[in-house]
């Protein structure tokens, strides 16, 4: 996913776009992250973490459920990055930690006011997978005005305020 920062952060130049020397477009994968909720032995339980360039919030949910204070612990986010292959039995049973289901990710992104939410993980592994259409009809369900964006493999995002 990149980033546009803007043109006040551009070269100035009328070409300017995605792959410009300036600083105006930025790779979100590059930066440093902070994660959440340690064990009190200060291990990791799951994997989610923020990504913060000064400008833009983004949330990446990775392997993770819900948890009391997971909310307050991220803030505000501009975009948020929810797995929804969900969780059971079964996959716990494979030793696969599992992640938040759809209707979860849905009222997550809702009570972080996320600007824009890419639905994830929900074709990666036959075996933990989710049909991102009941996403779809989730979002459009409980939160209509909600904006998301599904990837198709291999596209390119460009993130703007």
């Amino acid at each position: 996913i990149h980033v546009d920062r803007g043109a006040e952060c551009g070269c100035g130049k009328p070409d300017c776009k995605l792959g410009c020397d300036c600083d105006r477009f930025m790779e979100v994968w590059n930066l440093v992250f902070t994660q959440f909720d340690k064990d009190e032995d200060g291990n990791y339980k799951e994997f989610s973490y923020v990504i913060n360039d000064g400008s833009s919030t983004f949330f990446h949910s990775g392997d993770m459920s819900l948890y009391d204070g997971l909310v307050d612990a991220v803030g505000k986010v501009d975009v948020a990055l929810l797995c929804i292959n969900g969780r059971d039995e079964y996959r716990t049973s494979l030793d696969i930690i599992g992640n938040i289901d759809c209707r979860e990710a849905v009222l997550l992104a809702k009570e972080l006011k996320a600007k824009l939410v890419v639905p994830m993980h929900h074709d990666l592994y036959a075996v933990n997978c989710e049909s991102p259409e009941r996403f779809v009809n989730l979002m459009n369900t409980l939160s209509p005005r909600q904006s998301f964006h599904l990837f198709r493999p291999g596209e390119k995002f460009i993130f703007s305020k």
